[in-house]
């Protein structure tokens, strides 16, 4: 496997994924309505006023996010993976758009 032979590349893309999740943090810890979770994961947990409204929004914005809502104890939760720069960034302005 190419990951195998190559653990230089995996590490950066491990370090890239951090620097992502952290930086997507960081972007919505002021949200006026949202609260994020800080996460250790590949993806953020954010509680949202109504998250059929927040999962409409951002899919008219061209972002896919899960809706968690319909689990106990997470309503009003949607789930972010992260991606790329580009498609973290285009999350970020989505958010940042809606309240």
């Amino acid at each position: 496997s190419v990951a195998l032979e190559n653990p230089s590349y995996v590490t950066e893309r491990v370090r890239e994924a951090i620097r992502e999740r952290d930086r997507v943090y960081a972007a919505l810890r002021e949200h006026p309505t949202w609260q994020i979770h800080p996460s250790r994961a590949n993806y953020h947990l954010i509680r949202t006023p109504d998250a059929a409204r927040a999962h409409a929004g951002l899919l008219e914005r061209g972002v896919l996010v899960r809706r968690q809502d319909s689990l106990s104890g997470l309503e009003g939760c949607i789930r972010v993976s992260i991606g790329t720069p580009a498609e973290n960034t285009a999350f970020i302005n989505a958010a940042q758009e809606l309240s």
